[in-house]
């Protein structure tokens, strides 16, 4: 059984996709795996009542389909008051963690941040095993509490991915009406979320008009995901895309990723995703937090180094080269 700490599930992006790839797995295995949406129990998603974040995990209706599953995982701690009836139920659960969103950086207010503590505390203790998908924060977590925490590397869906990994960067243009001669500079989130919108108003605001001025307007910064800052509104060197489906077509449409991002916990799924499809990568050490990726570039510096790297004639040969995957992570 899966017990899902989201109440919509798509398989398009983050927290989604993991619980899409671990069902999809499990089926594959010859298991029966049920998604429960702990929001609602199993009321009619479109109810105008919504039980409230904090107290997920509480319709009765999800017990009784606990009580007849054989294992459940959680997926985030929110609903953290559900794992004290599995406990007595005496069902093992196991605690999935992107990240731990109770630290600072993951940048909650400090309300949610309080109740959201409470219920890694709840969880982390009554679950058998918690799962991290950051090393970074499998430090932390096996600090306080033991052995029963591990780590396992975070999954993207290459299956997905393979669709669009030979396909033609002039072709998805085509198909997405993008300019074809332009140099196009891809960031991709959900940019109501804090750490998110933070780099997208550091492209807007710092990145994308100094980079505009010395190429001559050669370069196309493009903002895909929902809830762009109003401040991209009317410039003509950025384009968002609001939601789109998949980010995939997107991000082969670009020559370059870059991930500005000084906040957030967890393992930034973005920049594996520029990965997956071989592109020119340029993130903050932030944004591969908790990954295998290692700096290559010491001297890389800010946003000032990134401006100079994306108006440089490096860039364009080493996009022109077919040396596949560059990352430059600056600090």
């Amino acid at each position: 059984m899966f017990y899902n700490g989201l109440y919509n599930l798509s398989k398009t992006r983050g927290l989604h996709e993991q619980v899409y790839l671990l069902s999809r797995e499990f089926r594959r295995r010859g298991y029966d795996v049920y998604i429960l949406y702990y929001r609602h129990g199993l009321i009619n998603k479109n109810q105008a009542l919504r039980i409230p974040l904090y107290f997920s995990g509480i319709h009765p209706n999800l017990y009784s389909s606990v009580s007849k599953c054989d294992y459940v995982i959680m997926e985030t701690a929110w609903p953290w008051l559900a794992t004290i009836p599995i406990h007595l139920m005496g069902k093992d659960f196991i605690l999935h963690l992107h990240s731990i969103e109770s630290l600072p950086e993951f940048g909650l207010p400090l309300h949610k941040r309080v109740m959201i503590k409470l219920a890694e505390e709840v969880a982390g203790r009554l679950a058998r095993t918690i799962v991290t998908v950051s090393l970074t924060e499998y430090s932390i977590l096996k600090t306080h509490f033991g052995n029963k925490v591990i780590y396992i590397p975070l999954a993207i869906d290459l299956e997905e991915r393979k669709k669009y990994m030979n396909a033609n960067k002039e072709d998805m243009r085509k198909l997405l009406s993008l300019p074809t001669n332009k140099l196009i500079i891809a960031f991709v989130g959900g940019m109501a979320y804090g750490a998110n919108r933070e780099a997208a108003k550091i492209i807007i605001t710092q990145i994308a008009p100094k980079v505009h001025e010395l190429t001559n307007g050669r370069v196309l910064f493009l903002l895909v995901g929902p809830d762009p800052p109003p401040e991209s509104a009317g410039l003509n060197y950025i384009k968002v895309t609001g939601y789109v489906k998949s980010i995939a077509p997107y991000i082969v449409a670009s020559d370059v990723c870059i991930a500005p991002v000084y906040h957030g916990a967890g393992v930034k799924i973005k920049v594996l995703d520029y990965m997956s499809l071989k592109k020119v990568v340029i993130a903050t050490k932030k944004a591969v937090e908790g990954t295998l990726l290692k700096e290559i570039r010491d001297e890389l510096r800010d946003r000032e180094i990134t401006i100079l790297f994306l108006t440089s004639k490096n860039l364009v040969s080493s996009i022109g080269s077919k040396r596949g995957l560059k990352s430059l992570i600056s600090s």
